[in-house]
């Protein structure tokens, strides 16, 4: 995360969209991005990028394919490089009169792992602004909370080398 004193900058996911917030007296740059898998579990494996903060997993509710590809995908291919990573479900077209996917079903399959789920349409604006609210909102509170735990891991090794004797160190010499 590159950082300056007083502005976080994080990323939820080509960006489509950017937009800083204030929060906690700090300003955050959260980006949208829109960038195909097989891309980006490329880049991931060459260390090309970090990882984003959180991964959206939109089905589209009027495509029952599109409920089957999300239950392959999160069966199949979310794995370890996802760990530590906030999840979220969105069920979009949730007032389309071509709905066919039913939300109780796809409530179900993301909080069967624990993840958000939010219900969403774009052409009506229902529910877009909650979901990126509370996502932000969840991503940058696990920030501050692992920048929280460096801090207090400086603070026990800085505690622990102060506390060290010279006889400590001498013990401690590889041979």
């Amino acid at each position: 995360m590159n950082k300056e004193p007083h502005q976080g900058i994080t990323t939820i996911g080509c960006e489509v969209n950017s937009l800083v917030v204030s929060f906690e007296r700090r300003l955050w740059t959260c980006k949208l991005w829109d960038i195909e898998e097989r891309l980006r579990e490329a880049s991931l494996a060459k260390g090309v990028s970090t990882p984003p903060d959180a991964l959206l997993i939109v089905i589209d509710l009027t495509q029952s394919t599109s409920l089957e590809w999300a239950r392959n995908y999160i069966n199949n291919k979310l794995g370890i490089e996802t760990f530590g990573m906030l999840v979220v479900g969105i069920g979009n077209k949730c007032n389309d009169k071509k709905k066919s996917v039913s939300s109780k079903e796809v409530r179900q399959l993301f909080q069967q792992y624990h993840f958000e789920y939010y219900e969403t349409d774009v052409v009506d604006n229902v529910g877009i602004s909650q979901m990126f609210c509370d996502t932000i909102h969840a991503i940058v509170e696990r920030r501050i909370e692992q920048e929280h735990e460096i801090h207090q891991d400086n603070e026990m090794l800085n505690e622990f080398s102060q506390s060290l004797t010279s006889e400590d160190i001498e013990d401690c010499k590889v041979v």
